[in-house]
């Protein structure tokens, strides 16, 4: 895309295809000559996808770039994440990525349909930044209604008590328990062996619950500390109660029930990538009618060029290597060999 010759080769592919997808910032794809007017002169239906931080249009923040962590501080994310007087903090992994990701898939669709009904592409034009802000429709509709500010509470909940996280038997092993109601209030205490703190003055209802939380969690913690987290989270379960152990990444391969939902599947690399078989997350749907599987693992870059260039734009030989030896066009190869070049020369 750096050069006019590649940006010519992809005017090509616009010509032939039914979507183009695109996360550059609002000026890049407009000073190539390829956006979206543009690309409607090559192919009158085609669908332009553009995943923006901020989106696109006259707006004070659209040409600025975005990563995950400023997103979430601006779409308010922050401001609600974080223990009790303290800080804002960002989510543990960045999420606003994916949010707007399956934005785009409803919208592709909704605008496959339209093309279809009418024969006409369209701009699909998406912030990151409004995906965001759609994901605390509850804080802002509180924050515009009630003029009240959604506060930091940690693993609390605004309504129930007591929820947390609380320690479990061995090294970092948590548990997070979570009682909605007087009823699994009720069950809590028994459970754990002290039914008088049902209607002790301090936790009798939901309202002095809250207000004790502090106290609450230190008894509750004293309890869970001495137990392992999965055999609580069944015992607390049998009860009626919400309870899951906290589960990092190898906890979450050996997980029974992501087992049972074959949730996680063996696949099997091509030779040449030397990773053998490896387990892959699956899909977290199961059709009863239409069953499926990971068939093979994601494509190397630039694995689909041959196919494409030549199967689609009916490319010659001469002239697809031609482009392969100018660096018009990549793939997994050279970026290894590059690698290895890059490894030696910082050694």
């Amino acid at each position: 895309m750096g050069s006019e010759r590649g940006r010519d080769l992809f005017r090509e592919m616009v010509s032939v295809s039914d979507i183009v997808m695109e996360n550059f910032t609002p000026r890049v794809m407009r000073n190539w000559g390829l956006d979206y007017p543009n690309l409607k002169k090559i192919n009158p239906d085609i669908i332009l996808v553009s995943n923006t931080g901020y989106g696109h249009g006259s707006g004070p923040y659209s040409g600025y770039p975005a990563q995950a962590t400023t997103q979430e501080g601006t779409h308010g994310h922050c401001w609600v994440t974080g223990y009790v007087d303290d800080e804002p903090s960002k989510a543990g992994r960045s999420f606003v990525d994916f949010l707007s990701t399956w934005s785009a898939v409803f919208a592709i669709g909704a605008a496959l349909r339209y093309r279809n009904k009418t024969g006409k592409g369209q701009w699909v034009d998406i912030s990151m930044y409004q995906a965001g802000a759609m994901f605390l429709s509850e804080y802002l509709m509180d924050s515009i209604v009630n003029n009240r500010e959604g506060a930091r509470i940690g693993n609390r909940h605004p309504y129930y008590s007591p929820q947390g996280c609380y320690p479990t038997i061995g090294k970092d092993q948590w548990l997070v328990i979570s009682v909605t109601d007087e009823t699994e209030w009720s069950n809590l205490c028994k459970t754990m062996g002290q039914p008088e703190l049902e209607t002790h003055q301090d936790f009798s209802n939901v309202l002095e619950r809250k207000k004790n939380h502090d106290n609450l969690d230190q008894i509750i913690s004293t309890w869970t500390a001495s137990h392992d987290r999965y055999d609580l989270m069944h015992l607390l379960q049998s009860a009626g109660i919400a309870a899951a152990p906290v589960l990092d990444g190898k906890d979450v391969h050996f997980d029974p029930h992501y087992k049972e939902r074959n949730f996680l599947e063996r696949v099997e690399f091509p030779e040449h990538r030397n990773m053998g078989t490896r387990i892959l997350m699956g899909r977290p749907y199961k059709f009863s009618n239409t069953p499926m599987k990971i068939l093979h693992p994601a494509p190397e870059f630039g694995e689909g060029n041959e196919y494409y260039l030549k199967g689609l734009l009916g490319l010659d030989n001469d002239t697809y290597d031609s482009l392969v030896q100018d660096a018009i066009i990549s793939t997994s190869q050279q970026l290894e060999t590059l690698d290895r070049l890059h490894t030696r020369w910082k050694h």
